[in-house]
Order: structure tokens, then C-alpha cells, then sequence
């Protein structure tokens, strides 16, 4: 009798110490010991399904899926930089993707973050403001540092602007002498033959270089003090813009453009009083 008495001790030691560890304090809240939330997906926790359909007119039959599926990867990429837990994203048919998000608050920003080129253009100042063959970008040709051309080079014969196509997906942040916020990147081979052009005619005045977002924003016009070949560095940014644009370019370029169409929004209703219940049932099974 005595020795049953002590298993049965040893086992309600053992059943309080994994309660103690794993038992949930709420769905957002982990165990007391280690406070590690419970995954709920999106018929839980709530959350936001969006439906892209993709612009398939300029990729070859014979192309089209795997640029689709090059396009989930990137999604994918994208939205595990965000941090959502547990998302589904999958193909639906030929040319749409289903991307579900649980527990997702601020759905235009996620939306940014997926369907965005993450594409920077380089930019010189126009020799003539005046001319009316320079249209690029549209939305920022007159700005508070004056109008801007395309920043070209010529690579094997072809002439080609400069952007963050050529970046490798290695951009990091880091700090300028003064602990400001910088995006640190690297060139791949084209894109180091058309910076080193492209820089060494603007070195010698001293001139600026014009970094312009996809929204044709300009972003940040550092002047020019040396030749820049392999590595480059863009300034004036928070760190949260930084960390953001970090992130899109890093997770990879999407193959094709996507454009969102169905929203469908789960709330958290039923999800909370399921968990309550849950929560009540594991109390009452551990008794």
C-alpha cells in the first residue's frame, strides 16, 4: 500500500510539472514556465484569405508554371519575414494563388509586403530639366533636389538602367560613422559593370545618385565620392523602413505580377469561445 501510495505521488508530481511547462495560461499566452503561445490557425485565431490572380500575358506557355510556382516560393519567403504562423498558400488552378494569413491585423500592410516588387530605380540628374523625352519616373520627375533620368549603362553591348534587380539577396542593415540606419548591399556581375559606369561619371562633380522606390518615391540621393563596383549602401531610411525593404529584397523578386482580388475575413468569435472551452475541458480531464 505504501508503495502505490509513493507512485501515485510521483505520478502527480510528474502530471503538475507538465502543466506547470505546457499548460496554456490563455490562447495568446504559453505556459507558466515557458510562455510559448499556442498555434492557432486561421478558424481559430482569425485572420484575412486573399485570392491574387496573375498577369501571365508576358511569360511563355511553356513558362507559366514554374513562374507560379517561383511565385509561391517568393510569397512564402515573404510571409514568414512577417512572422504569421501556420499561413497556407497554394496555387488555385493556372494563374491564381490563395494566400491565407491567421491572427493578421493589419491586412494592407501584408498585402504590401507580398504582392510588392521590392524594385529600386537609380536615377542621375537630367542634363535638361526641360526635355520632354525624360518622363521617369512620372510621379517624381520634379522633386526637392530637381528632374531625373534613368541611371544607364551598357553591359555585353545592351544598354540597361540600373536597379535592385542586380542586387544580391544578401542586403543587410548596418550603421554609417554617425549610428544612422544604412541598407547594405552587393551587386551581382551586371550590376557591378553598370554601378562602376554609372558612378564614375558622377564622381568627378561630386553629383548625386537618385534611389527611387517602386511608388516612384524618391527614397534617398547620396552624392557620389567614389567609384562604387561590388558593394553599395543606401542611407536615409528608419529603421523600419530599412528592416522592411531588407526583408522583401532578400525574400526574392516575384516572377510575375500579382494583383489581389478576394478578401474573405475570419473573425475571432467562435475561435475564443472555443478555446475557452478547451482550456475548461483540459482543467476538469486533469482533475
Amino acid at each position: 500500500m505504501q508503495r502505490n501510495r509513493i507512485t501515485l505521488l510521483i505520478v502527480l508530481a510528474l502530471v503538475i510539472v507538465a502543466a506547470v511547462i505546457v499548460f496554456p495560461l490563455s490562447s495568446s499566452q504559453g505556459g507558466w514556465l515557458f510562455n510559448r503561445p499556442v498555434k492557432l490557425g486561421v478558424d481559430l485565431n482569425g485572420g484575412t484569405s486573399i485570392i491574387y490572380t496573375a498577369d501571365l500575358s508576358k511569360i511563355a506557355v511553356a513558362d507559366q508554371s514554374s513562374a507560379m510556382d517561383a511565385d509561391v516560393n517568393a510569397i512564402r519567403s515573404r510571409v514568414d519575414a512577417l512572422g504569421v504562423t501556420e499561413p497556407i498558400i497554394d496555387r488555385l488552378g493556372s494563374d491564381r494563388i490563395r494566400v491565407v494569413l491567421p491572427g493578421v491585423k493589419n491586412i494592407e500592410e501584408a498585402k504590401a509586403a507580398i504582392g510588392g516588387t521590392a524594385l529600386l530605380e537609380f536615377g542621375v540628374q537630367a542634363i535638361d530639366p526641360k526635355d520632354p523625352a525624360i518622363k521617369w519616373p512620372e510621379n517624381a520627375a520634379l522633386n526637392v533636389v530637381g528632374n531625373w533620368m534613368p541611371a544607364t549603362g551598357t553591359v555585353n553591348g545592351q544598354a540597361l538602367a540600373l536597379t535592385s534587380a542586380y542586387f544580391k539577396q544578401n542586403t543587410a542593415l548596418g550603421t554609417d560613422q554617425y549610428n544612422n540606419v544604412t541598407l547594405d548591399f552587393q551587386w551581382d556581375s551586371t550590376g557591378s559593370q553598370l554601378s562602376e559606369q554609372i558612378t564614375t561619371k558622377l564622381v568627378n562633380g561630386n553629383q548625386p545618385l537618385g534611389i527611387f522606390g517602386a511608388d516612384g518615391r524618391l527614397v534617398s540621393d547620396p552624392r557620389v565620392q567614389a567609384v562604387i563596383t561590388t558593394n553599395g549602401q543606401i542611407t536615409g531610411l528608419s529603421v523600419q523602413e530599412a528592416t522592411q525593404l531588407k526583408d522583401l529584397l532578400n525574400a526574392g523578386r516575384l516572377s510575375v505580377p500579382l494583383t489581389p482580388g478576394t478578401e474573405t475575413t475570419v473573425g475571432t468569435a467562435l475561435g475564443d469561445q472555443f478555446v475557452g472551452k478547451t482550456l475548461k475541458a483540459a482543467i476538469i480531464g486533469l482533475i
